[in-house]
């Protein structure tokens, strides 16, 4: 006002702060304007304050949202209900190698495998009705021609009518987790794989050790010397397994039937003794295993005989 009254001009687009009585500060623009005589002789002034304490808030979030949506790692896309892009941040330039000068106007096909372009439709459907669509997992094209995992969640863009006018999607690439979770999968069925086998071997061993029991004594005794040529096979084959696996070794033709030899066989009740068959692969590890078992046989039988029969 004081500029107006001295300069005789308008003042525009000068914003102040004003305090209430209360403590509270507006935000307002003022709009000073001199007032002159019929002779243009300045007589005074007259100010109009538009408070925009509310335009400054949204001018501030929208700032806040638009940091977060060009430092976000998350790819953020808008689009209208036909799948024409509208932005596209530096996350999903990261994720899918496109800049955006690449994919603004483009279809959001463009990124989409041809076999999945019927999910995009029933998404754009599911969005003109007004949902919203979360953490839905499903594969996308980089501009490399590599399949990327992603997790999408979709929402629907309004208007100040409230009409739904586009949509917004956050996507985020999960590949390295689906890459997790497959390992994970094929370690587990691998474990139990060799839960199964362990088992079965151990049931192997009880039943010949039952069969051939002549007491109870006899088949603890039995069956802990089978499991124990069964430990010493496997830690003799742990030791030697690097040095089978070397490559001078596995090209040295003297080397090539205890890698892949060994009869094969299984459980041989005939000898009281236990050859898996991973440890019959191995010469030296059927040898060990045989000295294990004869081993605790001899000491079953000095037990059995006691004091009075020796």
């Amino acid at each position: 006002m004081a500029v107006a009254l001295k300069e005789g001009r308008e003042v525009r687009g000068v914003e102040a702060i004003a305090e209430r009585p209360d403590g509270t500060r507006v935000r307002f623009l003022p709009y000073p304007t001199p007032l002159r005589d019929a002779s243009g002789r300045l007589v005074g002034a007259i100010n109009l304050l538009m408070d925009v304490t509310e335009q400054h808030d949204a001018e501030l979030e929208s700032a806040r949202l638009a940091a977060i949506v060009v430092s976000s790692d998350d790819a953020i896309v808008s689009k209208t209900l036909d799948g024409r892009i509208t932005s596209w941040n530096a996350g999903a330039t990261r994720i899918f190698g496109y800049e955006a000068s690449e994919m603004i106007g483009e279809s959001i096909l463009r990124i989409i495998p041809p076999e999945l372009h019927g999910e995009e439709r029933e998404i754009l459907a599911r969005l003109q009705r007004g949902e919203r669509i979360d953490h839905y997992e499903t594969v996308r094209v980089a501009k490399d021609g590599r399949r990327v995992d992603v997790s999408l969640t979709v929402s629907p863009l309004r208007d100040r009518s409230g009409k739904v006018v586009g949509a917004s999607k956050v996507g985020r690439d999960i590949t390295d987790r689906k890459r997790a979770e497959k390992m994970q999968r094929v370690l587990t069925d691998e474990l139990a794989h060799r839960v199964k086998n362990t088992l079965a071997t151990v049931q192997a061993i009880a039943n010949q050790s039952l069969v051939r029991a002549k007491s109870p004594t006899d088949f603890v005794s039995s069956f802990a010397g089978r499991i124990h040529a069964e430990n010493v096979a496997w830690a003799f084959i742990a030791r030697t397994a690097g040095q089978s696996a070397h490559p001078s070794r596995q090209a040295d033709p003297r080397h090539r039937g205890r890698a892949a030899g060994g009869d094969g066989r299984g459980i041989d009740p005939s000898d009281g003794g236990v050859r898996s068959r991973r440890a019959g692969r191995h010469p030296r590890a059927r040898e060990t295993a045989d000295r294990g078992v004869r081993l605790r046989r001899g000491s079953a039988r000095r037990q059995s005989r006691g004091p009075a029969g020796r």
